[in-house]
């Protein structure tokens, strides 16, 4: 019979790429590098209120549990600049950041606020 944990360990080094980790390395770089160039690319398009191309770089970005806040507060202002106070409601709520929600308490608050504005004007105008 074959120990448990060897069968354990090779099962690891299958997953980590046993003897290749320098091309995990270089390709986990690459994707920082792909993240990195979205996010500034869609900074650079916000400044220049083109919206729809800002979100769209924005969207590239791997989202996932260390995703900044700046990201979802980015992709709010976006969607306002569309029209879309629905959706950027939406993306602002998805800021989990306790200490960047305490830093920018006021900016989120003025934001929101002008969601919920252009919420209830698009209901208005709407009935």
């Amino acid at each position: 019979m074959i120990n448990p944990g060897v069968i354990f360990r090779l099962g690891q080094m299958i997953v980590n790429g046993y003897g290749n980790s320098q091309a995990t390395n270089a390709a986990e770089q690459t994707r920082q590098a792909r993240i990195l160039h979205s996010f500034q690319e869609g900074l650079e398009y916000l400044q220049q209120e083109r919206w729809l191309d800002a979100l769209v770089a924005f969207e590239r970005y791997e989202v996932g549990v260390d995703s900044p806040p700046e990201l979802f507060w980015n992709c709010a202002l976006c969607l306002v600049g569309l029209s879309m106070p629905t959706d950027a409601l939406f993306e602002l709520n998805k800021i989990q950041d306790v200490a960047y929600l305490k830093n920018n308490q006021e900016k989120i608050s003025t934001l929101r606020n002008a969601i919920e504005k252009g919420i209830a004007e698009q209901n208005t105008t709407q009935k």
